[in-house]
């Protein structure tokens, strides 16, 4: 994870996800867990970048609506 390309919302990996992965998982295979959902990926040479909405940031939006 690079928080050097951190959003308000989103969190970066530097790697890509194929064409069409919005809206999958991201997950931490060490731990067995679900850490986000992808958003957007780039793509172009040279430049892979995913972004993803944490999932630690969904709860607490969740949590925080549901009140």
């Amino acid at each position: 994870m690079s928080s050097g390309f951190a959003g308000d919302w989103t969190d970066s990996l530097a790697t890509g996800y194929t064409h069409g992965a919005s809206g999958g998982g991201v997950f931490d295979a060490a731990k067995g867990c679900l850490i986000g959902i992808v958003v957007i990926e780039a793509t172009a040479p040279g430049v892979e970048l995913t972004q993803f909405l944490p999932a630690a940031r969904m709860a607490s939006f969740l949590a925080a609506s549901l009140h």
